[in-house]
């Protein structure tokens, strides 16, 4: 037997060092671009390869399977483990650290569980295929493990850790990775720049076999940061050291910046003016805003149009007891636009690449003020400031008169514009959309594009 578990830990080590994707991931570590996104993407194709070494060297043999679990399983540890350490080592010497990386023991629970479910199957090698993805469980633990245990003790150590887990955008079953369900248990743990407490309250370092998330942890210099102490005894070496541990606690007292993890709550059923019904679920934690079942939003973006929103109410002096709801809703469910103020259900829909600041600016081309992100969301409430502002003059905007509504907000709107002197020859200096929209006599939008370009642009 031990000539076969030589065999299969040599197959392992062959498989890691020849893999295509692994040599990238260690180029970039030792080039000093690594990342914990790199560990761990390298301990998931680790995983991977520790499974197929097993079913190459086994022969379909269930006694010789299991006989090889724990070492090349072992042998994984030890390859991720240098890995994620390596990775670490980069990190700190980016920040002018001198640490010795965060370290965790082999866990033989992966192998006991991967051999009690090949007892449930007559092929060891299917048996082995659907116990893939804990092997990828096994190997993923260690460098999650090793991070969570840096930043508890930067936290312990007075110096704020920020730990953001973002959902790999797939679409996984809970248990299965390659299921075409949005997974709402990996949604509920994710988060961006919270702190390590509540992040480890949340659940934001653990995972289900098959889970993509990846989990990261910075501090506001973008790189983990930790004092120069003992790591055993988390003891500060001199003043010096104190007193900088104390300079980095105001600092990142000042920066932490929290973006609520999106957790879907109770279910609602909007049917907007397009005539089509949405159904949705409110976030927690928010105001009157809720998210298509037939999309998602990284809590980030979710942020960031929470945060838009309520700026323009400032900005717009619109009633806040009358503020619309939010929708976050898939683009075929506003007819692929970016986004749609319904006057009658007073009710804003975004897609979420609108809460995406990088991503907006390039659909806003030919829009007023086009490189500000809050160009759309400030365009949509300001149709919603016109609709309160003609509710006040005139009566409820409903389904039956909202025709009457766009006729008369034309009207109004057009009289505006020409008192501010907009004319066909002129309007193109506002945006192309103003121009195109003001040919078109729409002129609520030509209105609403005038007043948003004055309003960003200074």
């Amino acid at each position: 037997m031990n000539d076969i578990v030589q065999k299969a830990t040599a197959v392992y080590l062959r498989l890691i060092e020849n893999d295509a994707e692994l040599i990238r991931l260690r180029k970039s570590i030792e080039s000093g671009k690594a990342s914990y996104e790199a560990a761990q993407k390298y301990s998931e194709r680790s995983g991977q390869l520790a499974k197929k070494a097993i079913s190459q060297v086994s022969n379909g043999d269930l006694n010789i399977t299991q006989e090889l679990l724990n070492p090349i399983l072992e042998a994984n540890y030890q390859d991720v483990l240098n890995v994620a350490s390596q990775a670490q080592n980069v990190i700190y010497e980016t920040a002018n650290v001198n640490l010795k990386p965060a370290t965790v023991s082999y866990d033989n629970t992966y192998a006991k569980d991967i051999s009690a479910k090949l007892e449930n199957y007559d092929d060891v090698d299917e048996a082995l295929d659907t116990a893939e993805n804990l092997f990828i469980s096994a190997s993923q633990n260690y460098v999650d493990e090793i991070g969570r245990r840096s930043a508890k003790f930067m936290d312990e150590s007075g110096i704020n850790v920020l730990v953001s887990r973002e959902y790999d955008d797939v679409g996984v079953h809970t248990t299965d990775k390659g299921g075409g369900d949005v997974c709402h248990w990996c949604l509920e743990r994710c988060g961006t720049d919270v702190p390590y407490d509540e992040a480890y309250e949340m659940g934001m370092f653990e995972r289900h076999p098959g889970c993509g998330c990846i989990i990261t942890y910075t501090t506001k210099r973008g790189v983990v940061i930790q004092g120069k102490g003992d790591w055993e005894t988390n003891r500060w070496i001199n003043l010096r050291e104190d007193n900088e541990r104390e300079k980095r606690i105001r600092s990142n007292e000042s920066y932490v910046q929290n973006y609520k993890p999106v957790v879907r709550g109770t279910e609602a059923v909007f049917n907007t003016l397009s005539r089509t019904e949405i159904n949705a679920k409110k976030v927690d934690g928010y105001e009157n805003v809720y998210i298509s079942d037939k999309t998602m939003i990284k809590p980030k973006a979710l942020h960031n149009i929470n945060k838009a929103t309520e700026s323009a109410i400032k900005k717009l002096d619109i009633d806040g007891s009358k503020k619309p709801i939010i929708l976050i809703v898939d683009s075929s469910e506003i007819r692929f636009s970016l986004a749609n103020y319904d006057a009658v259900n007073n009710l804003i829909s975004y897609t979420p690449v609108v809460g995406d600041k990088k991503k907006i600016v390039l659909f806003q081309e030919g829009h007023a003020a086009e490189k500000d992100p809050y160009s759309t969301p400030f365009h949509e409430m300001y149709h919603c400031k016109q609709a309160q502002e003609y509710e006040k003059k005139h009566s409820k905007i409903t389904s039956g008169n909202y025709h009457n509504y766009i006729d008369n907000l034309c009207a109004e709107c057009k009289k505006k514009l020409d008192t501010l002197g907009v004319t066909d020859e002129n309007v193109g200096g506002i945006s192309k959309y103003a121009e195109k929209m003001y040919f078109a006599g729409k002129y609520d939008e030509v209105e609403a594009e005038y007043n948003i370009s004055m309003l960003l642009k200074g």
